[in-house]
C-alpha cells in the first residue's frame, strides 16, 4: 500500500472566521468523497474487526447476518458474510461492542464486551452450531483479545493506567517510557502540560528526537518544530496508543513513532471526576522531600527554609459527561489547571561602591587606559587603578548603578529565584449519531499558560515584581486552540467513508515589562536617532536592552531578559479514507492535505551591548597580560 502527501508551495498567514472554516470543511469533504486515491495517508485512530464464519466441521458459511452494536453509546452496524465466509467492520470508533451472528438452522452467536482499541484490527472468527434460536451461544470478553490484524508494534496506555500509575507531571507522552524502546532525553523536571518543548524530546524505536507524530482523534497536533502543541490532560484522554514501528502507511508523516490519542466521549451512563492536589512547602515531611541537589544547597546554606516555603504546588481538575439524547448524542467536558512555584539558585556578581566610582584598586586586576599609549602603541595603566571621574561615561555609570542597586555592598551574592508557572486546559467532545449511516464527532482543546523567568533580581531587591532590567523579567505566554472533526459514513454493508478536518493554533510569545525610548533617554542617557528607528517598528513597544558585562551579573549577563517576540505556529488539514470489503480483503484508499505555517516577529531586544575586557587590557592590546582588564571598566568608559 502506498501513500502520498500534498503540501502547497507557500503558506501565507491565515485567520478564518468559524463560518468560513466550516465551509472549507464541507467543500473538502465533497471533493474527498468524489475522489478515489489508490493510496493511504489519512492518519486514523479508528479500528476494526473482521473474521471468518464456519460451522463446527469447518464448513464455510456465507450469508450469515452479522451485527455489531456499541454497548456504550448505542448504534449498530450490520453486514453479511460473503461467499468466502468472511465479514468485516472497518472504521470503528474505539469502544466496547457486542458482536452477534445469525443464520437460519444455527444457534445464534453473541460475543459481548468486545473492546476495540485505537487503530487496532481484531480478528474474531465465529463458529456456528446447529440449533434453534433458543440455543444462543454467548461469549463474554473477560479476557482481552490479542490484536493480530496488523503488524504494528505498539503498546496501549488506557484509562486504568492513567488513573493508577504515578505521574508527577501528569503528562501522557512521558508515561510512554513504560513502552520498550521509548526514551526521554529531556530534563525530567519540565514534563508538565506547559512543557511542550521538553516533552517532545522523545525517541521511539531508535528514531530521532522530535521525529514523532502526535495525533488527537486522528488530527496531527505537531508544529513545524515537530512538537506536540498541546499535551492532553488525563481527564480528557480515553486511551493512547504508542506505535513505535511497522505501523500502517496511513499513520505516516513521521521519522520516528506515533502517539495516537483519542479524546474521551460521553456514554449513556453519567460519569464525572474531580481532583485536587496540594504539595505543601514545608520540607522533609511526608508531603515533600527535596531532590539531591536541593538538599545539598540547603545543607550548605545556599537555600533556606523561607526560600522553599514560598514554593508550593497546587493542581485542580475534573471532568463530566453523559447523554444529551440517549443512544444518539453525548458530550464530555474536562479541565485541569495548576500553579507551580519552582526555585533556581544562582550567584550574581555585583559592583562595589568603589567600582561604581571607577576605583578598581581592590579588584586584583590591572586596568589600562585605551586612550593613552606610549611610543610602542602600548596602553598605559590608569594611575592607582582608578578611572578619573571626568572619563566616566554617563550611560555606563547609569547601568552600573542599576546593577549595584541589587546589593549596596557589592560582591558575589547568592540568590534563589522563584518561577511561578500557571496553566489551564479545557477540552470538550461531542459525539452525535445523525442516522444509522452517519456518525459525527467533534473535539475542541484549549490551553493557556504563563511562564516567567526565575526572579533572581526580584529576590535580591525583595520586590513584589521583577525590575524592568531583570534577567528573568520576560513572561512566556502560550495559547493553543485545536479542533478535530470526524464524519463516518456507512456507504453500504461492505464500504465505509471517513472524512476528517482539523486545525491547530499555537501562540508561543514572550513579553517584557514596558521600557520605552523616553526611559532609555532619561534613565540611561542613551541618545541618538537610531532609537526613533527601533521604536518605529510596527508592534514594538519597548523593553530593556540586553547588556553583557564580563565577569558580572549571572555569568556575564547583567541587564535585560529574553527578546520580545510574537510567534504563532499554525496547521490545517483535511483527510479522508474509504474502506471497502472485497472477497477476503479489506481495501483502504485515502489521502491527506495539510498546510503548516509559522508567523513570527522578533525584535531582538531593541538593541544589545556587550562589554568584554579587551578595551582595558594591556599593556600590549594584541597580547595582553593574563588577568588584566575589566568588563565593568569597559562599561564605565562607554
Amino acid at each position: 500500500m502506498g501513500f502520498f502527501l500534498f503540501r502547497p508551495p507557500s503558506f501565507p498567514a491565515f485567520t478564518l472566521r468559524p463560518s468560513v472554516q466550516m465551509g472549507l470543511f464541507f467543500t473538502w469533504a465533497a471533493i474527498a468523497g468524489s475522489l478515489w486515491v489508490s493510496s493511504a495517508h489519512g492518519q486514523t485512530f479508528q479500528g476494526g474487526v473482521r473474521g471468518m464464519i464456519a460451522d463446527v466441521n469447518g464448513g464455510i458459511l456465507g450469508g450469515v447476518q452479522v451485527t455489531l452494536e456499541n454497548e456504550e453509546i448505542g448504534g449498530t452496524r450490520s453486514t453479511a458474510s460473503n461467499a468466502a465466509g468472511e465479514y468485516s467492520f472497518p472504521n470503528l470508533q474505539p469502544g466496547r461492542y457486542r458482536l452477534s451472528a445469525e443464520l437460519e438452522g444455527f444457534a445464534p452467536f453473541v460475543r459481548e464486551e468486545l473492546v476495540i482499541e485505537i487503530s487496532s484490527w481484531l480478528v474474531v472468527d465465529i463458529t456456528l452450531s446447529v440449533g434453534g434460536v433458543e440455543e444462543t451461544i454467548t461469549v463474554t470478553g473477560t479476557v482481552p483479545l490479542v490484536e493480530n490484524g496488523t503488524a504494528s508494534v505498539s503498546s496501549m496506555i488506557d484509562r486504568t493506567q492513567l488513573e493508577a500509575l504515578p505521574s508527577p507531571g501528569r503528562n501522557e507522552f512521558i508515561m510512554a517510557v513504560t513502552t520498550p524502546n521509548v526514551v526521554h532525553t529531556g530534563n525530567p523536571v519540565w514534563v508538565k502540560q506547559s512543557d511542550q518543548t521538553n516533552s517532545s524530546l522523545l525517541s521511539l524505536g531508535g528514531g530521532p528526537l522530535r521525529g514523532n507524530n502526535y495525533t488527537v482523534d486522528g488530527v496531527s497536533m505537531t508544529d513545524l518544530r515537530n512538537r506536540s502543541v498541546i499535551i492532553p490532560i488525563f481527564e480528557a484522554v480515553q486511551e493512547m496508543k504508542v506505535q513505535t514501528n511497522t505501523y500502517d502507511a496511513e499513520m505516516g508523516r513521521t521519522g520516528g513513532g506515533v502517539f495516537n490519542t483519542i479524546h474521551r466521549s460521553g456514554t449513556n451512563q453519567w460519569a464525572g471526576s474531580a481532583l485536587y492536589q496540594f504539595r505543601p512547602a514545608k520540607l522533609n515531611t511526608f508531603w515533600r522531600k527535596l531532590g539531591y541537589f536541593q538538599q545539598q544547597e540547603l545543607d550548605s546554606g545556599v537555600l533556606d527554609q523561607q526560600d522553599l516555603t514560598d514554593a508550593p504546588y497546587n493542581l485542580a481538575g475534573g471532568s463530566f459527561g453523559g447523554p444529551i439524547d440517549k443512544d444518539r448524542t453525548f458530550f464530555w467536558l474536562a479541565a485541569e489547571g495548576f500553579s507551580d512555584d519552582a526555585i533556581e539558585n544562582t550567584s550574581i556578581a555585583i559592583p562595589t561602591a568603589a567600582q561604581i566610582r571607577g576605583d578598581f584598586s581592590g579588584s586584583g586586576s590591572n586596568i589600562y587606559n585605551p586612550f593613552d599609549r606610549d611610543a610602542n602603541g602600548h596602553r598605559r595603566p590608569f594611575p592607582n587603578n582608578r578611572i578619573p571621574e571626568t572619563m566616566l561615561d554617563p550611560t555606563g555609570s547609569a547601568l552600573t548603578r542599576l546593577l549595584a542597586s541589587l546589593d549596596p555592598g557589592g560582591g558575589l551574592r547568592s540568590t534563589s529565584g522563584i518561577q511561578t508557572v500557571q496553566a489551564l486546559q479545557t477540552t470538550g467532545n461531542l459525539n452525535h449519531t445523525v442516522n444509522d449511516n452517519w456518525q459525527l464527532t467533534a473535539t475542541y482543546l484549549y490551553y493557556t499558560s504563563e511562564e516567567p523567568g526565575f526572579g533572581h533580581y526580584q529576590d535580591l531587591l525583595n520586590a513584589d515584581s521583577p525590575p524592568a532590567f531583570g534577567l528573568g523579567s520576560s513572561i512566556l505566554g502560550r495559547d493553543v486552540h485545536a479542533l478535530a472533526v470526524n464524519n463516518t459514513f456507512v456507504v453500504s454493508t461492505t464500504s465505509v467513508l471517513n472524512l476528517r478536518y482539523g486545525q491547530t493554533y499555537f501562540n508561543d510569545s514572550r513579553e517584557n515589562p514596558l521600557y520605552g525610548k523616553e526611559e532609555i533617554r532619561s534613565q540611561l542617557g542613551i541618545q541618538g536617532g537610531f532609537l526613533e528607528k527601533i521604536y518605529a517598528q510596527d508592534g514594538y513597544e519597548g523593553q530593556f536592552p540586553l547588556i553583557h558585562v564580563a565577569e558580572y551579573g549571572d555569568d556575564g549577563h547583567t541587564h535585560g531578559s529574553n527578546s520580545n517576540n510574537d510567534i504563532q505556529w499554525l496547521s490545517r488539514e483535511v483527510s479522508g479514507t474509504y474502506s471497502q470489503f472485497i472477497g477476503n480483503h479489506t481495501l483502504k484508499y485515502g489521502a491527506q492535505w495539510r498546510r503548516l505555517g509559522l508567523r513570527t516577529l522578533d525584535f531582538g531586544h531593541g538593541f544589545s551591548l556587550r562589554f568584554g575586557k579587551r578595551f582595558t587590557q594591556g599593556p600590549n592590546p594584541a597580547s595582553p597580560e593574563t588577568g588584566s582588564g575589566s568588563g565593568l571598566a569597559d562599561l564605565l568608559l562607554g
